[in-house]
């Protein structure tokens, strides 16, 4: 399918070029080394050399800038809501030219290390830590076709989703606080269409059930309705609006 190859070329090429934006900002970062720290990586305690550069406002609207220059939109909103000081340090520790750890130590803010741990791609075991304190762990794992990912984030709470690239198969399960949900389905792909298929989805008290198919020469229609403000609406309405998709999904199925 030719416009499917030439899709494929342009998404290639924007991606190139917007890691180009993130790689010449880099490059002008000035790094010095600081203290060598000890991480467990791949089971083995190992001694990783440090390095510090600061990424200063200016660096982030130069980002910025580029990213409008690709996608054309104005990002000054997202400018002024990071509100980044002059002096956001980053210390990156590195093992055989890998990195072991990133540490993100804003000016009178609450500072974040990720800790790369090893395995099959580097950020498939990671922890993610906040002021020293753990929030987010991350275990990976491969067995043939499958995938693993588990998230475990503080008091326990937990997110399990396997992938069976070979048969499709997608299953996740979610644990919060005493509630537990589920999805169970399928991920079919070819050249002309892309089926999802929801064996079960919801908690032990509601299920859902269904498929949703996007292919090649589909139609669309026109819909009517309400227009939802997504900038300006409260937290009510937002609340009534997920009330609304969750009730039509369960009388859709």
């Amino acid at each position: 399918m030719q416009w499917m190859q030439r899709l494929k070329q342009l998404t290639n090429e924007f991606h190139k070029k917007m890691l180009k934006v993130y790689a010449d900002e880099y490059n002008t970062l000035k790094f010095s080394k600081v203290d060598a720290k000890d991480f467990t990586i791949d089971g083995t305690e190992r001694s990783c050399k440090g390095y510090q550069t600061v990424v200063t406002k200016d660096n982030v609207d130069h980002v910025i800038d580029g990213l409008e220059t690709l996608y054309e939109e104005d990002y000054q909103e997202l400018m002024d809501a990071l509100d980044l000081t002059a002096a956001d340090f980053v210390a990156s520790m590195r093992d055989k030219g890998q990195y072991a750890a990133i540490d993100i130590i804003p000016e009178n803010d609450v500072s974040f290390e990720v800790q790369f741990l090893g395995g099959d791609t580097r950020m498939q075991n990671m922890i993610l830590l906040a002021d020293d304190e753990k929030v987010v762990e991350v275990q990976g794992s491969n067995e043939g076709s499958v995938e693993t990912i588990t998230m475990i984030a503080e008091e326990n709470d937990t997110v399990k989703f396997t992938y069976d690239s070979d048969s499709g198969d997608i299953t996740m399960e979610a644990k919060y606080d005493e509630e537990s949900y589920n999805f169970a389905g399928n991920l079919a792909v070819d050249k002309n269409s892309m089926v999802i298929t929801i064996d079960d989805l919801g908690s032990a008290s509601e299920d859902v059930s269904g498929s949703i198919t996007w292919k090649k020469g589909a139609q669309f229609e026109e819909v009517s309705g309400d227009t939802f403000d997504l900038g300006n609406a409260t937290e009510e309405e937002w609340q009534d609006l997920l009330h609304e998709i969750f009730a039509a999904m369960l009388g859709g199925f």
